[in-house]
């Protein structure tokens, strides 16, 4: 009997966060440490998520926001669809203008998907 292939997948792209949540499955925290997945591994765990018949992921972390420019390098990789980026929220006093570096997301478009499955205007 062949499995069904899986249709949404998941990327954890790091630990540290800015909060400590009680909650957190992962344990992310200030504490952890500040290494974020490299492009090249998250090109593999992408590619392999893609041969398991995964066309749509969610990114989770730690923050990922926490390092915006790393969270655009993934963004970048083609293959998937990105439908959900888990985050707190809560935007430390020194990254509250971390947006000014997203100013170009039009480029990342094609690869971010509503929830409800259509794509962005």
């Amino acid at each position: 009997m062949k499995a069904a292939p899986l249709r949404f997948g998941g990327l954890l792209v790091n630990y540290l966060c800015n909060m400590r949540c009680g909650h957190c499955i992962y344990a992310s925290s200030p504490h952890r440490e500040r290494e974020y997945i490299t492009p090249e591994t998250a090109r593999r765990a992408l590619r392999r998520i893609r041969e398991l018949g995964c066309r749509r992921i969610h990114i989770a972390g730690g923050e990922p926001f926490l390092q915006p420019e790393r969270l655009l390098e993934v963004l970048r990789i083609k293959g998937v669809k990105v439908v959900l980026i888990s985050t707190d929220g809560m935007v430390p006093r020194d990254l509250r203008n971390a947006a000014d570096r997203f100013v170009d997301l039009n480029e990342l478009r094609p690869a971010l998907e509503k929830v409800d499955g259509q794509p962005q205007p």
